[in-house]
C-alpha cells in the first residue's frame, strides 16, 4: 500500500462540483450550470450511499478524481462534473486508491459503533 501519511485527508481536500441536466443541449446546460464547493470526504459520503461501499465504480471515480483532476460523471438525469479545487492535491493512482481505502475503513468503523443500534429482519 502506498503511503499516505503525507498526504491531506479526504475531509480537506475541495473540489468543485457542476452540475447541469443530461437530456439539454451540453453547450447551453453548462452556462446555466450550478456549482458548488464541497470535499472529497462529503462526495464519496453520497456516492457510497447511491453506489456502495465496495462498488468498483465508486472507486474508479474517486481515483480517477484524485489521480487526473477531474471527472465527468452522466447519470440517468443529470450529468456531474468534479474538480479537484487545488491541482497540488493530485496524487498518484496508488496513493489515490490507498487514501478512498483508508476513508472507507474509516467510515465503516464508524458505522461499527456499538453505540448504534442495528435492523435485522429475518425472514422464516
Amino acid at each position: 500500500m502506498a503511503d499516505v501519511s503525507n498526504l491531506k485527508p479526504l475531509q480537506h481536500i475541495r473540489i468543485n462540483v457542476t452540475r447541469y441536466e443530461a437530456d439539454a443541449e451540453e453547450d447551453n446546460a453548462q452556462a446555466n450550470a450550478k456549482g458548488v464547493s464541497t470535499s472529497v470526504a462529503n462526495k464519496l459520503n453520497e456516492y457510497i450511499a447511491k453506489l456502495g461501499y465496495t462498488n468498483a465504480q465508486m472507486y474508479n471515480i474517486a481515483s480517477r478524481l484524485l489521480s487526473r483532476g477531474k471527472v465527468r460523471l452522466q447519470f440517468r438525469s443529470y450529468i456531474e462534473r468534479l474538480e479537484l479545487a487545488d491541482t497540488s492535491d493530485k496524487m498518484s493512482q496508488p496513493e489515490a486508491i490507498a487514501m478512498i481505502d483508508k476513508f472507507l475503513a474509516a467510515v465503516q468503523d464508524q458505522e461499527d459503533d456499538t453505540s448504534t443500534t442495528q435492523r435485522i429482519v429475518v425472514h422464516h
